[in-house]
């Protein structure tokens, strides 16, 4: 048996009883089991996520645009397009966040405005109520 050092760190406790169940069902300690998912994230990480439809369809909606205020917007507007992408429910919030903001740099008439919703998947008229 190699020799180990001790670590702590602070999780939220749906985490951690979602550790102790999975420990429990391997019948492992649950220090085992993080110890054992710990070693596996640092040797073989995932690659990173591609990014989605919606992030590619933001991406194109601030090409060409400057001004007061629009690179913190794309880039808000990117990081919320990333969560859409991913779903779950911090989708729901990040989407109305998302439209916020757009609805900030186009009349709901524009094309890119429209063309937009349509890559998003959102009715006009649900935005425009």
């Amino acid at each position: 048996m190699s020799a180990s050092v001790s670590l702590s760190v602070r999780v939220a406790p749906d985490l951690r009883e979602r550790l102790e169940d999975l420990a429990l069902s391997q019948g492992k300690r649950p220090a085992t089991l993080a110890a054992e998912l710990l070693a596996t994230a640092i040797d073989d990480p995932s690659p990173e996520a591609e990014d989605g439809p919606l992030v590619d369809a933001v991406t194109d909606l601030f090409k060409g645009m400057d001004g007061h205020g629009v690179p913190l917007r794309r880039e808000a507007a990117l990081a919320l397009a990333r969560v859409v992408d991913q779903g779950g429910s911090p989708a729901v919030l990040a989407v109305r966040t998302l439209l916020d903001i757009v609805a900030e740099l186009f009349d709901a008439e524009e094309p890119e405005f429209r063309a937009f919703l349509a890559d998003l998947g959102t009715p006009v008229a649900a935005v425009s109520a």
